[in-house]
This record gives structure tokens, C-alpha cells and sequence, in this order.
């Protein structure tokens, strides 16, 4: 197992860090986002220095809080001072390749090159993204939001174009300013709300179904997050005049980074992420086909 054990943002080393914040970026960070080998770290009381080690299944203290049997003070895991065991076994601690979530470094990066490295990403490694992201993460709605009105503007860009010239041209195409206002403006939005509902009604069905078919260690957002850096494939709808064309090979593309993505982010077997993500998208689905089917 692989000990993330450097900053996400930036890759500096967490080691022995008592404050919650990365020394060299200033990002935030907690113990229990990271995955260790099972007593391969040590996790110090901050108060008096007494040692504990993770026994659970992600090399994590358990439990999460406890009275330090030291100087009696009730600590949690998130509160500790993680360092390297010395007497253990120091080989199995590995540093990952280093792999960020471009969307959590937006400030950095600016929105255009953050929204395309992240559904590049997204859209190619599904794994390496959610393991790059944080459980608390709360920007992964934001990201669909912003990713399908990005797609939905630039989709929209040719027709603009031919109202702009039939503006110009003494309206030679009836089109006023409002209609132009209306094509710049309605598409991102209605584009943003559907990408929304898409990923939260997927999401939130298949984290009901993992619920269903035994333990998982995280919660709903985790399961949104999986569904929502996936999202990637649906720029496929940006090429001009084929945009729609490509729907349904954007809809199979992003089904399959997401059953990878949620199989990681939830920590769960390939056949659970697999089976979440097909049920959500069918029960999703099956009224929309069969609507279709009565026109």
C-alpha cells in the first residue's frame, strides 16, 4: 500500500507537522484523509508525545478518539502528530508519484487551465484523481456546474456567430440583441442545472445502492465527488454542428471512469462500483427512454 503522505496541492512532506496547514502552500490538511500501512506510522499525542499505531484496515487509529493513557487528555486521530515508525517497516513507505487535483488549485492554475487539466484528468485517470482528492472536499458541484456551462458556451459559439452577423448585416435574420443576449447567456445556464441534476440524481441513487449492498467508508459526498471529476467525456459535446452526435459516446465514456472512480473513492469491490453506477444510470434512464418511446 502507498503512504500519501505529501501535501496535495504542492507535495511537501506531512511528516511530524502539528499545525493543520502545509508549512510551504498553506493548504489544509487532516490524518484521517490519508491511507497508511497498517502500523507503518506512528500518531503522537500532541499533548505529552505518547505513541499509538493504526490498526484498521487503512493503517488509521482505532478508535478515532480516545483518552490518552498518558496524560488522560481526549484526543482524536485528527489532532495527533504523524510521523514515520522507526521500528517498523520503513520499506513499505512509499512516497506516490506526485498527482494533484488540478481543480483544487484553480487559484494557481487560473479557471480555464484548471477546468480542462481536471476533466483531462477526470476523463483518463479516474483512480489517481480521487485518491489526489480530499473525502472533504465540498467543490466537486461546483467543478459539474462550471464544466457543463463552460461546454454549453462554447458549443453555442457558431450560432452567436451567425446571429452577431445578421445583427450587423441590418438584421437580415431578425436577430435583436435580446436574442443574442439569450444565446450567450440561457445555453451555459440550462447546460450548469443539468449537469448538476445528472450528477446528483446519479450519485445520490448509486450511493444508496452501495449502502444497500454492504459497508462503505465514506458518505454521499464521496460518491458525488466520483460522479462529478468524472464528468470530462461531456466536452465531446463542444465540436461544432456534431456535438449531439457525440452524447452517447460522452454518456459511455464517463460511465466507465466512474464505476473506476467510485470503486477508489469509496474503497469498495469493482463488481459494488460497477454495479451502483450501472443501476443509477438505468433507473435514470428507463423513464426518459420509455417517454421517448411514446412520442
Amino acid at each position: 500500500m502507498l503512504a500519501v503522505v505529501n501535501c496535495r496541492t504542492c507535495d511537501y512532506p506531512l511528516w511530524e507537522i502539528r499545525d493543520r496547514t502545509c508549512p510551504e502552500c498553506g493548504s489544509g490538511f487532516v490524518p484521517s484523509d490519508f491511507r497508511f500501512p497498517r502500523g507503518g506510522v506512528k500518531f503522537s499525542c500532541p499533548h505529552c508525545g505518547q505513541a499509538y499505531y493504526g490498526t484498521d484496515e487503512n493503517g488509521q487509529l482505532e478508535p478515532r478518539e480516545f483518552v490518552c493513557v498518558t496524560c488522560g487528555t481526549r484526543i482524536g486521530i485528527d489532532e495527533t502528530v504523524v510521523s514515520l515508525h522507526r521500528g517498523g517497516s520503513s520499506a513499505e513507505i512509499r512516497i506516490p508519484p506526485k498527482f494533484s487535483n488540478p481543480w483544487l488549485e484553480r487559484h494557481r492554475l487560473g479557471w480555464y487551465r484548471a477546468i480542462m487539466q481536471t476533466a483531462t484528468a477526470g476523463m483518463t485517470e479516474p483512480d489517481a484523481m480521487m485518491r489526489a482528492t480530499s473525502p472533504h472536499d465540498t467543490t466537486a458541484l461546483a467543478f459539474v456546474m462550471v464544466l457543463f456551462a463552460f461546454t454549453a458556451l462554447v458549443a453555442a459559439l457558431p450560432w452567436v456567430a451567425w446571429g452577431v452577423w445578421g445583427f450587423v448585416t441590418a438584421r437580415l435574420f431578425g436577430t435583436d440583441i435580446v436574442e443574442l443576449a439569450l444565446w450567450l447567456v440561457v445555453p451555459p445556464l440550462v447546460a450548469a442545472l443539468l449537469g448538476l441534476c445528472l450528477v446528483l440524481t446519479v450519485g445520490t441513487i448509486a450511493h444508496v445502492i452501495l449502502i444497500l449492498t454492504g459497508p462503505n467508508p465514506y458518505g454521499l459526498r464521496r460518491t458525488l465527488q466520483a460522479c462529478a471529476y468524472t464528468s470530462g467525456p461531456m466536452m465531446l459535446c463542444i465540436v461544432p454542428c456534431l456535438g449531439v452526435v457525440w452524447v452517447p459516446v460522452g454518456l459511455l465514456w464517463w460511465y466507465l471512469c466512474a464505476c473506476g472512480a467510485l470503486t477508489v473513492a469509496q474503497e469498495v469491490s469493482i463488481w459494488r462500483g460497477v454495479s451502483a453506477i450501472t443501476l443509477a444510470i438505468v433507473i435514470v434512464a428507463t423513464p426518459l427512454v420509455l417517454w421517448m418511446a411514446t412520442q
